[in-house]
């Protein structure tokens, strides 16, 4: 059975991309989720909960490439509990996502833009002046 789970969170620590003896990108990083304030709460009530999530392959190669602690995520992924015993011989529980799907939610950070001439995007030019200036002017005063 799949336990399907969304989550929009924030990384908690820069990306580092390992491979496994096959060659297959992953890594494993928490995500800071925000809890909502109760009815009636001020902000100052938000409590913040730490999820563990696991990126493969592409996923992670494009997490780990584009995205940096802080960044805004949406993600889509399988809820899974996994069972061990510590170095101790405690046995513990712990549960994870693993991320089927990833949405990045704030724009690509400046210093992994590419520099590239060819990738930049063209610089817009003006347009020229229409006869269409009066027609603008009645939206000047929109509040967007």
């Amino acid at each position: 059975m799949y336990n399907k789970i969304v989550i929009v969170g924030r990384l908690v620590r820069d990306p580092i991309l390992r491979r496994t003896q096959n060659g297959i990108a992953v890594f494993t990083e928490s995500v800071a989720v925000n809890d909502r304030p109760k009815q009636g709460g001020n902000y100052e009530d938000i409590e913040t909960t730490f999820i563990d999530v696991v990126f493969w392959d592409k996923t992670a190669e494009n997490v780990a490439k584009y995205q940096k602690k802080g960044s805004l995520l949406f993600i889509e992924g399988v809820l899974e509990q996994r069972r061990y015993t510590n170095r101790a011989g405690e046995k513990r529980t712990t549960y994870e996502v693993i991320a089927d799907r990833v949405l990045f939610l704030e724009p690509k950070p400046a210093e992994t833009q590419d520099s590239d001439e060819n990738t930049k995007a063209p610089e817009q030019q003006p347009v020229p002046n229409s006869d269409n200036s009066d027609k603008m002017a009645e939206y000047d005063d929109l509040p967007f």
